[in-house]
């Protein structure tokens, strides 16, 4: 986040691979600060392509949706979550995701933090074991940040 920050950056992604108690969580989710009002507009469409890109790749028939049924709060774009006090899932114990928060209050940069896949997951543990599918997970996440990017 510093390194984005020094640089004059114009969005913030942070990538991360979760893990969970239950091995069949097999599904991607992308974060963003509900509570960020003047960038929440473009941390959704940052985080709405970034979850549709990593979809794809996940060993699932349909792993976003899967995950977006779950939620009462969900935002309604597939795979975005809300990170904050009056979100559902809260990974930390404040209901804040600090890269989040810092990101986008600091520099009003969209920002969105992507758990691709879950390692608990024996079949996505696996596939991350493999280079050529690290390389297709980089380029959809590549390809969607530049799409985000070369919008009007």
């Amino acid at each position: 986040m510093d390194i984005a920050i020094a640089k004059g950056a114009a969005i913030f992604v942070s990538i991360h691979l979760n893990s969970n108690i239950n091995p069949s969580f097999n599904w991607t989710e992308v974060w963003v600060d509900a509570e960020v009002t003047s960038t929440r507009a473009q941390s959704e469409s940052l985080a709405g392509r970034v979850a549709q890109s990593q979809a794809p790749l996940l060993k699932n028939p349909n792993p976003v949706s899967l995950r977006m049924s779950e939620w009462d709060g969900k935002s309604g774009i597939p795979g975005v979550v809300y990170s904050g006090h009056d979100s559902p899932w809260t990974p930390e114990e404040e209901g804040k995701i600090y890269v989040l928060e810092h990101a986008s209050d600091t520099r009003l940069m969209p920002a969105a933090l992507s758990e691709v896949a879950h390692l608990s997951n024996a079949t996505q543990e696996s596939a991350f074991r493999d280079p050529a599918y690290l390389q297709q997970v980089a380029d959809a996440i590549s390809a969607a940040i530049t799409q985000y990017l070369g919008q009007p």
